[in-house]
């Protein structure tokens, strides 16, 4: 249930990021949320305790980047029409 609510927010993150950014822009970010998810799947494979911190770090800083881009894109919205 927690991962359809994860992905149900991310896909409307995305879409509205799509709306108000850039192609370019919207690509960069995209690629930095790709990244982001794919570093923290990574390290989590790590057998090291510690691994686990780190993986759990990058993975909410992920999230965080998204509401960061999908709020300055609302905003680029609001401010275009």
């Amino acid at each position: 249930m927690k991962l359809l609510i994860a992905l149900i927010v991310f896909a409307g993150c995305l879409t509205v990021q799509r709306l108000a950014l850039h192609r370019r822009a919207f690509g960069r970010s995209l690629f930095i949320t790709a990244m982001g998810f794919l570093t923290s799947v990574i390290v989590g494979i790590s057998p090291y305790p510690p691994a686990r911190y780190v993986s759990q770090g990058l993975f909410w800083a992920t999230w965080v980047f998204i509401g960061f881009m999908t709020v300055v894109s609302i905003l680029r919205l609001r401010h275009r029409h």
